[in-house]
């Protein structure tokens, strides 16, 4: 079994600025089909550039308009060429290409784009991507997800029946439960970092609702804001340049933005943190949920959308469009942090059951079914 995989958002984000949740999922399922010697092709679409850190014995790039001209019908000769190297194709990102006589997947990790058009760059062009997108999704032979909240999102707003989208969740990196860097060496690497602090971790865009965060966290009392930073991992998105610019400026005090850092010093940012916060408004999954259960730390959520699933009994679920609510939060947990260890303990255990290990042995599973 030779499998295409579209790696373009995987390879868009390690050639520049560093990859977001969609090259995450890709990179760690690709990792686990690199142990299991399976024999698939980085497949890229308007993107030259490969992570040659990854075993795939060929990389081809299909070209800028190669899913379009899919779309009506056009094949072109290097897309019937490929499709004579494989025996089914998964598109882990948005470019999905609709290929004739070839069983096709897509993974959809949300319906954002149809459900809050809001929260994606307003254009044209986007308005007519999402149409090419949900064109492109509803043609596959199945489709995976990542949550039972995507799930019932998909059915309800799109034409695709129940019997051909599967649940397969994200999984959990190892380091977050080996985690064993000590403070001393991040501080060589980040020496503005406190000894204690709230962490919050994400792209910064409209729906990950960072601008009410450190509302919730200037709320707080002048000597829990000095104790206990706010800090901030993630690179700037879009739709947030009021906040980028005062985040930039240093506008906020007592609030920490580091912007992209690399995946071993996050999983050391949150092992080190007092508290892991994840107030987004919309989370098809919510992955630092459980990086923050990995690496024994309390975790804040919103009690929105996917993030009580995943989070189950053992995140502190709130209404996090309230920052009177969430500042209350945040204290609570400062002031009464070793009442938590046992949930703390509990929650450790609950994340051993997420991983990409798994993650990867139900996608197999499923190729062998569409074949």
């Amino acid at each position: 079994m030779r499998i295409g995989v579209g790696t373009t958002i995987m390879s868009r984000g390690f050639r520049t600025s560093g990859i977001d949740g969609i090259g995450q999922y890709s990179n760690n399922l690709l990792i686990e089909y690199d142990f299991r010697n399976i024999d698939y092709i980085q497949t890229n679409f308007s993107e030259n550039f490969f992570n040659k850190n990854h075993k795939s014995k060929k990389n081809v790039s299909l070209g800028k308009y190669g899913v379009l001209a899919s779309k009506f019908n056009i094949e072109s000769s290097e897309i019937k060429q490929y499709k004579n190297e494989i025996d089914l194709f998964h598109a882990l990102d948005y470019f999905i290409p609709t290929l004739k006589n070839c069983p096709t997947l897509a993974t959809v990790m949300d319906t954002i784009p149809l459900t809050h058009p809001q929260w994606v760059t307003n254009s044209l062009l986007n308005f007519v991507k999402t149409k090419i997108w949900r064109a492109a999704i509803e043609k596959v032979d199945h489709v995976v997800t990542i949550s039972n909240f995507s799930k019932d999102e998909i059915l309800k707003n799109t034409n695709i029946h129940e019997s051909k989208v599967s649940v397969i969740p994200l999984g959990v990196s190892d380091r977050f439960f080996k985690n064993s860097n000590k403070l001393s060496n991040l501080i060589k690497t980040l020496p503005m970092l406190p000894k204690q602090f709230f962490l919050a971790v994400g792209t910064i865009q409209p729906r990950k609702n960072f601008e009410n965060l450190i509302s919730a966290h200037q709320l707080l009392p002048k000597d829990y804001k000095e104790n206990y930073p706010l800090v901030l991992v993630g690179r700037y998105g879009w739709g947030c340049d009021d906040l980028m610019k005062a985040l930039r400026s240093n506008e906020y005090k007592n609030v920490i933005w580091l912007e992209y850092v690399q995946d071993n010093v996050l999983s050391s940012l949150i092992s080190l943190c007092s508290v892991l916060v994840v107030p987004s408004l919309y989370e098809g999954f919510g992955l630092p949920v459980l990086e923050g259960f990995a690496s024994k730390v309390p975790v804040i959520s919103s009690n929105t959308t996917a993030l009580p699933e995943v989070g189950s009994k053992y995140s502190i679920q709130i209404d996090s469009t309230d920052a009177y609510e969430l500042s209350s939060a945040m204290r609570n947990v400062v002031d009464h942090r070793a009442s938590y260890n046992k949930i703390i303990d509990d929650a450790y255990l609950y994340a051993k059951d997420y991983s990409w290990s798994n993650t990867a042995k139900k996608t197999l599973s499923l190729y062998k079914k569409i074949i």
